[in-house]
């Protein structure tokens, strides 16, 4: 049996899945690896064409502090789980019923 909490927190799982957050976090963090394992194992060849600063392993551990914020921001501010709509939520709909129906002059207003 499943009961609504647990069905609430499937929907807000998928929802963080796909958050413009989740992307670029996970995205961040992939590359921040990746430039700071290149940082890590760089030699003296690649430090002497940075003037002696690690370049790679500097933008690599910034890339995951960022990606470190935007996992902070998605689990901090958890993104809003789209509800069902009725039918008088759909904005068509509630033009065609303006148009029909004028509260002063009555039904049918619209047509003459």
């Amino acid at each position: 049996m499943i009961d609504g909490r647990t069905h609430a927190n499937k929907d807000i799982r998928r929802a963080r899945l796909y958050d413009v957050r989740f992307a670029i976090a996970a995205l961040f963090t992939a590359f921040g690896v990746i430039v700071t394992l290149t940082g890590v194992f760089s030699d003296e060849a690649d430090l002497a064409k940075s003037q002696g600063i690690n370049v790679s392993l500097w933008t690599g551990l910034g890339m995951l502090l960022l990606a470190g914020c935007f996992w902070i921001w998605l689990f901090v501010v958890p993104p809003d789980v789209p509800t069902g709509h009725s039918a008088t939520d759909f904005e068509p709909l509630n033009l065609i019923l303006r148009v029909r129906y004028h509260p002063i002059r009555g039904r049918n207003a619209g047509t003459s």
